[in-house]
């Protein structure tokens, strides 16, 4: 998978652009949800591009592509 952001809200206020980082969320049938991935940290950058990954379509969505996850930038 290749994920990139653009024009992300800057998150660190006046002295610079936010620091972003994706995280992946397996959503249970009982509504539990548990952190599967979490990419790297792109330092100052408001239009982050992060390396490609792989995630485990199995435990993000029980290999059903019509299950619904939550990806969180933060």
């Amino acid at each position: 998978m290749r994920v990139q952001g653009v024009e992300l809200a800057n998150k660190d206020g006046m002295c610079g652009k936010s620091d972003p980082y994706l995280k992946f969320w397996a959503i249970r049938k009982d509504g539990q949800q548990t952190e599967e991935h979490k990419t790297e940290c792109i330092d100052n950058n408001s239009n982050p591009e992060w390396k490609p990954f792989k995630i485990d379509m199995d435990k993000l969505c029980n290999g059903d592509l019509n299950t619904k996850f939550k990806i969180v930038c933060w």
